[in-house]
């Protein structure tokens, strides 16, 4: 069973991460979970709207591979 906590960034600021320690079963359950999860449908507008990669959603970053997740590439 994992701990999760809230955390600021460099504790700068509002609370605004959530810190999991998970395993490796753990985190490929989680990511998974990310890639079979219901999502919401983009409004005709943004369907077309590029990502930043900064600043993405999880669950596309889920799709984009198992790794990604953790290393944010």
């Amino acid at each position: 069973m994992s701990i999760c906590w809230m955390a600021a960034r460099w504790d700068k600021g509002g609370k605004d991460y959530i810190n999991c320690p998970l395993d490796k079963a753990q985190y490929e359950a989680f990511v998974q979970a990310l890639v079979d999860g219901e999502k919401m449908p983009f409004h005709e507008w943004e369907k077309d709207t590029p990502y930043f990669e900064g600043c993405m959603p999880v669950e596309v970053m889920a799709d984009r591979g198992p790794d990604t997740s953790a290393t944010g590439r």
